[in-house]
């Protein structure tokens, strides 16, 4: 290590196997927004399709830890209306959207979404029969169930959180015409991300914030329309699609290595 090494901020360590590390040893600019605004590139690539206007959007987001308030931030920045948030001390509504910059003001303070004085209480079952443009489930896992996949009032669910929806939820949200965006793509970002800082210790350079929000934008956008062009093609759903190509993937790496004739 150098006396400039030291002076540029940067103090390139020989751990590239670790990330999420800060700034000073090696870590990435961008890494705790990731997986929140990768979300949010998904959830752009489908309002393309439907189109929809992200900024006239009304959206619902379960969770405000990480994912979820990083998330519900991009799209408020966007201009769409947060109307809805819950978390698991409860629910807040608003129809004509949440100030979520003051929400989160309140949040780090009460740890907690409830008792936020600009949003009305929603009860638990009550906050998944909100009408809305984008539900945004960035949580826990099997939040959504059967019976409430019957009652959402969504146009697109896009998994923020791992597995939220249980195995027999897919079935319901095509029939419904429901779009869901999964979560193997849609929270992506941040494990793209951490592959963003695993190549910048082993190039001895350290991106940017523009260059990684460039990268996660080119990244989620892109695999999102090779998901969604095999899902049409194949006649499959967006689950079917990405484990098609996955499993697809593996084998030919497989193959390439001779274990497989």
């Amino acid at each position: 290590m150098t006396v400039s090494h030291i002076l540029s901020g940067v103090v390139i360590t020989r751990g590239c196997y670790v990330t999420g590390k800060p700034l000073l040893l090696g870590g990435i600019a961008g890494r705790r927004q990731a997986a929140g605004e990768g979300v949010v590139h998904t959830i752009e690539a489908v309002c393309k399709l439907l189109g929809l206007d992200i900024s006239r959007a009304k959206v619902c987001v379960q969770g405000f830890g990480n994912v979820s308030a990083m998330a519900a931030k991009d799209m408020y920045d966007k201009g769409a209306k947060i109307i809805a948030i819950q978390d698991i001390s409860g629910s807040i509504f608003d129809t004509g959207g949440l100030n979520i910059e003051k929400l989160l003001d309140h949040a780090q303070t009460a740890r907690s979404v409830a008792g936020f004085n600009e949003a009305d209480s929603l009860d638990l079952e009550e906050f998944f029969e909100v009408e809305c443009d984008c539900f945004i489930p960035a949580a826990a896992c099997s939040q959504i169930d059967s019976a409430r996949a019957q009652r959402m009032k969504a146009k697109l669910l896009a998994e923020g959180a791992n597995a939220p929806t249980t195995p027999d939820v897919d079935k319901i949200l095509e029939d419904r015409g429901i779009f869901f965006i999964l979560d193997i793509l849609c929270n992506a970002g941040g494990v793209f991300v951490s592959y963003l800082e695993y190549i910048q210790e082993t190039q001895h350079e350290q991106k940017t914030e523009v260059e990684f929000e460039q990268r996660l934008r080119e990244r989620m956008t892109t695999y999102f329309n090779n998901v969604y062009a095999y899902a049409n093609s194949h006649e499959q759903n967006m689950r079917q699609a990405a484990m098609d190509i996955a499993l697809n993937r593996v084998v030919e790496g497989i193959k390439a290595k001779g274990y497989l004739l």
